[in-house]
């Protein structure tokens, strides 16, 4: 996924938390698509490459807690 905008919310461990507060197994989400990184369900303002650091980051956390499963 290019780019996508909204409120995922997700772990620790960048797995996808349900409405009700569940984990979603297997579901890992990590970049523009790990929601709440400004507080907020959308991104205050527009930044051209403002997201990567979180996307390696996050990515990164996923993939070592996937690998550990």
């Amino acid at each position: 996924m290019l780019c996508y905008l909204c409120r995922v919310l997700t772990d620790e461990y960048s797995r996808v938390i349900t409405e009700e507060g569940n984990v979603i197994n297997g579901l890992y989400a990590a970049g523009n698509l790990g929601g709440q990184f400004f507080g907020a369900p959308d991104y205050p303002f527009f930044q051209g490459g403002l997201s990567i650091g979180h996307a390696f980051t996050f990515g990164r956390i996923a993939g070592k807690h996937a690998a550990s499963l």
